[in-house]
């Protein structure tokens, strides 16, 4: 079954997800296991991307300063003294960033997110610069897949995927 909105299945979104997501944590934390599952894993579906994606490596960063309403408490946290970046917001500064390398607001293709997966591993108080870096891991069709980096100073604050598939403007809405 194809959603009418997002080219391809929702299974495939999933497994792209899966499949980057593995071969980012394997090179991330150099774990022979995983590494082993990412080969596993392959990838026997890539198209030709669309001319509007970035090459595969591609890379862009945005240095973001955490507010008091990037913190946890701000939104939502039940402990209303967590003055820390919460995990939404690092989300969210994924998906930004990423977009710095996509088509930007206009006539030509838009982007939405099709995945995302977060893993919110540090500390990083209000105040502080957090350095978000999107990097191109895959492209195929019209999907693109990034390996997502945060760091405050030398340390590792998140990292992730993320999944974008471009949309034509005249479908999407």
């Amino acid at each position: 079954m194809t959603d009418p909105v997002l080219p391809g299945s929702p299974a495939r979104i999933v497994e792209d997800n899966l499949r980057y997501a593995v071969r980012h944590a394997a090179a991330l934390t150099g774990a022979e296991s995983l590494e082993a599952a990412a080969a596993a894993l392959g990838d026997s579906r890539a198209e030709e991307a669309h001319p509007a994606l970035p090459p595969v490596g591609a890379r862009t960063t945005r240095d973001l300063v955490v507010k008091d309403s990037d913190t946890a408490a701000a939104l939502g946290h039940p402990d209303d003294g967590m003055a820390v970046l919460g995990s939404p917001r690092l989300g969210l500064w994924f998906e930004l960033v990423c977009c710095d390398l996509l088509p930007q607001p206009g006539a030509g293709p838009t982007s939405v997110g099709a995945g995302i997966l977060v893993h919110h591993l540090g500390r990083s108080d209000a105040g502080e610069t957090v350095t978000v870096e999107a990097t191109v891991a895959h492209t195929s069709g019209r999907h693109v897949l990034f390996d997502c980096l945060a760091r405050t100073g030398d340390r590792v604050v998140g990292s992730g995927t993320h999944h974008r598939v471009l949309l034509d403007r005249s479908t999407s809405g």
